[in-house]
């Protein structure tokens, strides 16, 4: 192998060894970093949508007994009349 084909080869290894560098630290970046934190924002995310479908069923029940208090109310007014 003359030496211009292996100074050649050389430098496509040391820019293959640049390039699994750089591939290693982004995914070590996600894996380590984005990845976690992507996965707490949606827990919270959930939690609050959770909290939300709670509220809204307690205020349907709410509204629920209300309005059978008031039909329970007018036909005992009607009763008396």
């Amino acid at each position: 192998m003359s030496g211009s084909v292996r100074s050649l080869y050389s430098r496509k290894v040391e820019l293959l060894e640049y390039a699994r560098k750089k591939t290693t630290q982004k995914v070590n970046l996600f894996e380590k970093v984005q990845i976690p934190g992507y996965q707490d924002a949606i827990r919270k995310i959930k939690r609050f949508m959770e909290d939300e479908e709670n509220l809204s069923k307690s205020s349907q029940k709410i509204v629920k007994s209300k309005r059978e208090a008031e039909a329970r109310a007018e036909e005992e007014r009607r009763a008396q009349a």
